[in-house]
């Protein structure tokens, strides 16, 4: 019997290597928007925290100056949460792109795979057929030669 061979099969193993790649990226893409969402979370925990130490130091006491910068510090808060908002919102975008990448590539794995399946399926198909001949053939001469 005739081993089965796959003529596609270095094509599958690039299109595995795609799909792999493919998964990496995306959770890349997962793990910067996480990050990002804990610095967002702790730039509005820093914003609490500044504002209710202000408010625990009475704020008859502060200057003018001391009023100025803790305006600025809030500021500067505010400005890094905006430019935090604006980065989750790209790495969000590609998220997206890594994901319809992703699922291109497990496409274009599945239609190999596929290929191979119904190629092994008909040499199955063909082996057993041969080897129902070579049956046959030794019941019939056993026949004959009765």
């Amino acid at each position: 019997m005739r081993k089965f061979k796959f003529n596609l099969e270095s094509l599958l193993v690039v299109r595995d290597w795609e799909e792999q790649k493919s998964r990496q990226r995306l959770s890349e893409a997962n793990a910067r928007v996480r990050v990002l969402m804990g610095d967002l979370d702790r730039i509005w925990e820093l914003k609490e925290s500044a504002v209710e130490s202000w408010r625990q130091q009475g704020a008859e006491r502060f200057s003018p100056r001391d009023r100025i910068n803790m305006s600025s510090q809030l500021a500067a808060l505010d400005a890094r949460r905006d430019d935090l908002k604006q980065q989750i919102e790209c790495a969000k975008a590609e998220r997206a792109a890594a994901m319809a990448t992703l699922k291109q590539a497990t496409r274009n794995k599945r239609v190999v795979e596929n290929i191979r399946e119904r190629r092994f399926a008909e040499h199955s198909a063909e082996v057993d057929h041969m080897e129902t001949i070579e049956l046959e053939d030794i019941f019939n001469a056993r026949n004959k030669a009765r």
